[in-house]
């Protein structure tokens, strides 16, 4: 059976029963009732852009500071978290202004079978072969080109030609920062707590009779691609990598879904405005609360248990303020918006109030587009020396393994209805 792909809109309004402006004050709505309570996580830092130096602002802010004020409560529901509908600021995420000290950690073994050490990976985690002279970085998509231009950490095509060894840098992203700083209002909605799993993907494509992931490279075959319906042994409670966009849009709307716009998703990932983090768990890096990579090359690092992917939930310590876990690492997350480099390509509607002059809602970059905007970082990426570096950009259509996704679904009139 051939899965119908339904009409998308350019411009997506989250709840129906959020047609009014947002509060003056930012507070968020009373949350439904759930299946599952638990106690507020700790208080972040005041009205700070996340991944900046943080602390009380100086500016407009200042007076409507609220240090002690508790964070969210976190609420699950069949497999998803409640996020409040909230304040955030939306745009790029500055690096800290702190050089990265050398690395001294060796690289690990980039085989996953213990074999020699493999070509130096590619930005997306790909160990494909080495390019060959006058071969394009852009070849391998963003990812690639954006290793070649010194992104992620590892060699950069003139060095690999060269056999000059990287040392390891810090990775800045900087597509998309014409999106200067705004706050945004998020209405409420829910997520799902983990990423998809590959035994769930594996329902869809039975179901549906949809592609399974499989991609026409030697380093696929390697673990990654599934045999029809069925995912590498093992490694059913992963999270499905090896899709596109737009197959992760096809299984968000067959499980009845969508995919989050990425303002929802950083509200998710790193709390709301006043009580925003750099990481979902606080303010400081901890290696035992993602899975994640190294600096130095070739970027592997199984010291948190695992080279590559790992089972969804495994690190609960970085549990997001509104309880969604893995929001960092493990795999990069599709959103349903295209990276764009100004608000002039951004549907929204002002919201202004008191305490957001500037205030937008219904913040979208939707398609057509280039690129799609994907945030979080994966088993490959380091995300000590930045935490923003987390914000990125793929190709819609390329199938990479790092690449995964979460579905939201909208505040639906039952939910508004038991919230009261």
């Amino acid at each position: 059976m051939s899965v119908r792909r339904p009409l998308l809109l350019a411009s997506v309004v989250l709840s129906a029963g959020c047609a009014s402006s947002p509060p003056v004050d930012p507070v968020p709505q009373s949350p439904p009732q759930p299946e599952t309570a638990t106690a507020p996580r700790p208080v972040g830092k005041v009205a700070k852009v996340p991944g900046t130096k943080g602390g009380v602002r100086t500016d407009r802010r200042g007076a409507r500071a609220t240090p002690d004020a508790p964070g969210p409560t976190i609420y699950k529901r069949n497999g998803m978290v409640y996020v409040t509908g909230s304040w955030l600021i939306f745009g790029p995420r500055t690096p800290p202004a702190v050089p990265l000290p050398q690395s001294t950690m060796p690289a690990p073994n980039a085989s996953s079978k213990g074999g020699p050490p493999g070509p130096p990976p590619m930005a997306d985690g790909s160990a494909d072969a080495p390019r060959a002279p006058g071969r394009s970085a852009a070849d391998h998509g963003a990812g690639g080109a954006a290793r070649a231009a010194g992104g992620p950490p590892g060699q950069t095509v003139a060095r690999e030609l060269a056999g000059v060894p990287d040392l390891p840098v810090a990775w800045e992203f900087h597509g998309g920062n014409g999106i200067h700083h705004t706050d945004v209002w998020v209405d409420a909605f829910w997520m799902d707590r983990t990423e998809v799993t590959r035994a769930d993907y594996s329902r869809f494509v039975e179901d549906s009779g949809y592609r399974p992931p499989h991609v026409s490279e030697t380093w696929a075959q390697d673990g990654w691609n599934w045999n029809g319906s069925t995912p590498p042994a093992g490694t059913e409670d992963h999270p499905v990598v090896l899709v596109s966009w737009y197959d992760a849009r096809e299984y968000c709307a067959w499980a009845g879904k969508r995919l989050p716009t990425e303002a929802e998703w950083q509200l998710a990932a790193l709390g709301p405005w006043g009580q925003s983090f750099d990481y979902p768990w606080g303010d400081t890096y901890a290696n035992t609360h993602l899975n994640h990579g190294q600096m130095a090359p070739p970027n592997f690092d199984d010291s948190d248990g695992y080279l590559t992917t790992a089972p969804v939930g495994r690190f609960p310590s970085g549990e997001s303020p509104f309880g969604a876990l893995d929001m960092f690492g493990n795999a990069w997350e599709y959103t349903a918006d295209m990276r764009v480099d100004t608000w002039s390509l951004m549907s929204t509607t002002d919201a202004p109030t008191t305490a957001h002059p500037a205030g937008k809602r219904q913040v979208r970059a939707p398609e057509p587009g280039l690129y799609v905007a994907v945030r979080g970082g994966s088993y490959f990426f380091d995300l000590r020396p930045n935490p923003g570096g987390e914000r990125h950009r793929f190709l819609t259509e390329i199938r990479r393994k790092t690449s995964g996704f979460r579905c939201a679904r909208t505040e639906s009139p039952t939910d508004a209805k038991e919230a009261k």
